[in-house]
């Protein structure tokens, strides 16, 4: 699998262990690992004409923000 379709996939295992009782600090830190390739995505996006690397960027940020890791839509400077 591609690495983007990886970070789409880990965005929605994040998103299923919020379900989860005790998934919170996996959710995190697996968040927290995806950090690096997030910034990359941020860099790509005006690049993107068909706008699906936005849409990844502010899912991702609407996780960071379920998890309580910081201010919403800031997650690409959160992550340098």
């Amino acid at each position: 699998m591609d690495t983007f379709g990886q970070c789409v996939e880990d965005l929605a295992t994040i998103e299923r262990l919020l379900e989860l009782p005790h998934g919170y600090d996996i959710a995190a830190e697996m968040l927290r690992e995806l950090a690096p390739y997030l910034k990359e995505l941020k860099e790509l996006r005006v690049r993107d004409r068909s706008g699906g690397v936005q849409l990844i960027l502010e899912y991702a940020e609407g996780l960071k923000a379920r998890l309580g890791l910081g201010e919403p839509r800031r997650i690409h400077d959160a992550c340098a």
